[in-house]
């Protein structure tokens, strides 16, 4: 989407990165970005360095991404409006936060926090509709919150009528996280594999925090207990990184088993390239699959649907690429320009220009 802004002279974006992360270099090649190193919850060197920022650029917009900047950005943007210089210039930083996911781990700390910072803020936006009644559940005023789908790159259909999928192939990719359901996917694994006895499963992310890694060593684990099984054995790959692309283009079928998700990428990106999907009904994925018409939805936790789901999507290639089809044309119209849009309206909006 920043790609998508650089033509327009009335936007000018910067980027304040709370610490380094494998996204910085993607950043610092588009636009001005500074990188922190914030590292617990209280750094007051943090603090100061995003203060000072706001002072030294002033920015119309303070638009926040992710659990941690949505709690810090209202807060410091206060801050900075009540600075001696901003009082006399009457500076007021619009804050914005982008709600991604439901966070249903938040604990009352958190929620208390969520609601503070919804009334700092001049507008929250979800990223699904589900997100954004969430954000409302948890304090945030509806006069005040908007929906806009993220954005994917739509290819031609030149480039998907190249699609080679691996017969049998399931995929599943994204980071390793505990709510992307890497543990029940294995689990179910030998079901659906004595039921399609040609499947195989791949399951592709770069592991970088501690706690992916950990996961990440957890499911090697339930791989090499599956050795024993000769219907399992050798039918789990597991990747670190890989062109998503390539990856979508070589499955039969795209495996989302998250337990709790906002409007996942890899499903839109999956629409895109028209990657049979089957998911579990959290967060923003009914919206997306629009109740099994655009995929095979499934409801949450339900172990046994989601096997024989995907049975289904393995075993009926013309249902499959009916959905798939219907998917592509839903998609269609959710491109990085038309989301970045939808932004700079919002950016009007808050900013009354």
């Amino acid at each position: 989407m920043l790609e998508e802004s650089q033509d327009d002279p009335d936007i000018e974006h910067s980027v304040f990165l709370l610490r380094p992360g494998p996204l910085q270099d993607n950043f610092t090649s588009l636009i001005p970005t500074i990188t922190s190193s914030k590292s617990r919850m209280m750094d007051v060197r943090f603090i100061r360095q995003f203060v000072r920022t706001l002072l030294d650029s002033r920015p119309d917009v303070v638009h926040a991404w992710g659990p941690t900047p949505n709690l810090w950005a209202p807060l410091l943007s206060r801050i900075a409006q009540l600075s001696p210089s901003s009082l006399k210039r009457r500076y007021r930083p619009r804050v914005i936060i982008a709600e991604v996911g439901l966070d249903e781990w938040k604990n009352a700390a958190f929620k208390l926090a969520d609601r503070l910072c919804y009334l700092f803020s001049d507008a929250v936006v979800g990223n699904a509709r589900a997100v954004t009644e969430t954000a409302i559940a948890r304090g945030a005023r509806r006069r005040q919150t908007d929906t806009v789908l993220m954005g994917v790159s739509v290819p031609g259909m030149d480039e998907i009528d190249e699609r080679s999928p691996v017969s049998g192939r399931v995929l599943m990719l994204g980071r390793w996280d505990w709510r992307k359901g890497h543990e029940a996917l294995l689990d179910l694994w030998p079901d659906v594999r004595r039921r399609v006895p040609h499947a195989t499963l791949v399951i592709a992310g770069a592991a970088h925090s501690d706690g992916e890694k950990a996961l990440k060593a957890r499911c090697e684990d339930i791989v090499r207990g599956y050795q024993k099984d000769p219907v399992v054995a050798g039918s789990i790959t597991l990747l670190d990184h890989t062109d998503p692309a390539r990856a979508l283009d070589s499955a039969e079928v795209l495996a989302v088993s998250s337990n709790s998700e906002g409007m996942p990428n890899v499903i839109l990106e999956a629409f895109s390239r028209m990657t049979p999907v089957v998911a579990f009904s959290v967060g923003g994925v009914a919206e997306a699959l629009g109740d099994g018409e655009r995929g095979w939805l499934v409801p949450a936790g339900e172990r046994d649907a989601f096997v024989s789901a995907l049975v289904q999507a393995l075993s009926r290639p013309e249902e499959a690429g009916r959905r798939a089809g219907a998917a592509r044309r839903w998609v269609e119209s959710l491109t990085f320009k038309t989301s970045m849009n939808r932004w700079v309206e919002i950016y009007h909006r808050v900013t009354g220009r």
